[in-house]
């Protein structure tokens, strides 16, 4: 017996969607509470506490501001390469993995590494203030490399939701369904950082 459009969609589309939804919020939620952890440690490296909650507010201290947006910014960039390199040679290998094997494995591969970078960086921010988070946050983005980033997990889903989808039209209502909750999450994300943000500058 051929399963209703609703009952698939239930059952594959809408926990597919949610998957989505959460790891791109997560992500860019990750990627704001990351950069604020980075420039907090460049900031307490270099001087206090004190210092450091009063050089965004002081305009007398707008030299040592830039000096320290500079750093900051370079080991952002570490990450990012780190993440970069790893994650284009093993994009290919989740690709063929995905196409031969099975559309779940690059998405519960993508998953889990995500979370064990989110734990890793967790643990960096324990260590805020010294190089050791800084170190963390490079092995966190090479972890994260080998889960083929955000790319891998939404291809993953797509490919999963066509060939579930026999019919075009079904096929094209479920990309356009992932897509509204891909949107709702970066939407989301972002709003959740900056209440966050406003919410610790506060305490």
């Amino acid at each position: 017996m051929i399963e209703s459009l609703s009952w698939r969609w239930f059952r594959v589309i809408l926990p597919i969607c949610f998957i989505c939804f959460l790891y791109i919020c997560s992500f860019y939620l990750f990627l704001c509470a990351t950069n604020s952890l980075i420039y907090s440690t460049v900031c307490l490296i270099h001087a206090n506490e004190s210092f450091c909650s009063e050089i965004d507010h002081n305009k007398s201290l707008r030299a040592s501001q830039t000096l320290i947006q500079k750093e900051s910014s370079q080991w952002s960039l570490y990450g990012t390469l780190s993440f970069g390199i790893i994650a284009c040679f093993i994009s290919p290998i989740y690709g063929s993995l995905s196409d031969t094997k099975n559309r779940k494995l690059p998405i519960i591969l993508t998953i889990s590494n995500a979370i064990i970078t989110g734990v890793i960086i967790t643990i960096g921010s324990i260590f805020r203030g010294t190089k050791t988070s800084l170190l963390l946050y490079i092995i966190a983005s090479i972890i994260n490399g080998f889960g083929g980033g955000t790319l891998i997990l939404l291809s993953s889903c797509f490919g999963y939701v066509s060939d579930i989808c026999i019919e075009k039209e079904q096929h094209v209502q479920a990309i356009a369904i992932i897509e509204a909750s891909l949107h709702l999450g970066t939407i989301i994300g972002y709003v959740l950082c900056t209440f966050v943000f406003k919410f610790h500058a506060k305490t």
